[in-house]
């Protein structure tokens, strides 16, 4: 298989991307909506991201990363921005999607380990 010089390129810096890191696509939207909705500074959008970044990351050490992010997709579908500029969720609108990535963290976080002499 021969593959051209642009595709070399764009291999590269697809691989530069993955290695740099990009805010996933959800968490941009997500933090962008709580932030124009909660009228934040360009500071707390950056922790916004930082911190669902670092969410997702956490998640991802016990497989839980996409049951997170699905988490994540409900609140940006769901919430609304009230006349008091909050942003949340009605009800028990994500709940279940709540309670998925937080079972799947329990079940992970307790496995027990080995014991090795």
């Amino acid at each position: 298989m021969t593959v051209s010089t642009s595709g070399w390129v764009g291999l590269v810096s697809l691989l530069a991307l993955s290695v740099v890191g990009c805010t996933p696509a959800i968490v941009a939207d997500y933090c962008a909506e709580y932030c124009d909705c909660e009228r934040c500074n360009d500071t707390e959008l950056e922790e916004c991201e930082i911190r669902r970044e670092g969410r997702i990351d956490y998640y991802a050490i016990y497989d839980c990363d996409d049951l997170y992010i699905e988490y994540l997709e409900c609140v940006l579908d769901e919430a609304d921005c009230d006349q008091d500029d909050d942003w949340y969720v009605h009800g028990d609108d994500c709940d279940h999607e709540r309670e998925d990535y937080r079972d799947c963290y329990d079940d992970g976080s307790k496995e027990e380990l080995i014991d090795v002499d």
